[in-house]
């Protein structure tokens, strides 16, 4: 448990620390950075994906291992949703860059927990 949150944490530091800067580098107007959602459905997929993620964690922390691969995949799913529907509807922009850093960062993090999950540190 303490490797997953150690790998969250990290996740998140990477996040912010290469988002500002590729903010810079693509001149992304802060116009562009306001969470909006393109549609109904996409609002309420992102929603629902963001609510069985927040169910999914109290479980994962306790004794259901098993449930903790779900912590990391589903919201790469919900970031794999995010950079289709923000690459359809908005192809002149930049701003699905900063959904595929996340996902990437959420990818190599899965990568990296199953690796010490399976050599059996954890």
């Amino acid at each position: 448990m303490l490797f997953m949150l150690i790998i969250y944490f990290s996740i998140f530091a990477l996040d912010q620390i290469i988002n500002r800067k590729l903010i810079k580098i693509k001149q992304i107007e802060d116009h562009e950075l306001e969470k909006k959602f393109l549609n109904k459905w996409h609002e309420y997929t992102e929603k629902g994906l963001r609510l069985l993620t927040l169910l999914i964690i109290p479980f994962a922390l306790s004794d259901y291992t098993q449930l903790r691969w779900f912590v990391f995949i589903i919201p790469c799913v919900s970031f794999i949703l995010r950079v289709i529907m923000e690459r359809k509807m908005a192809p002149d922009s930049s701003k699905y860059l900063l959904s595929v850093v996340t996902l990437s960062l959420l990818v190599s993090g899965l990568i990296v927990y199953s690796i010490i999950y399976f050599s059996g540190v954890v």
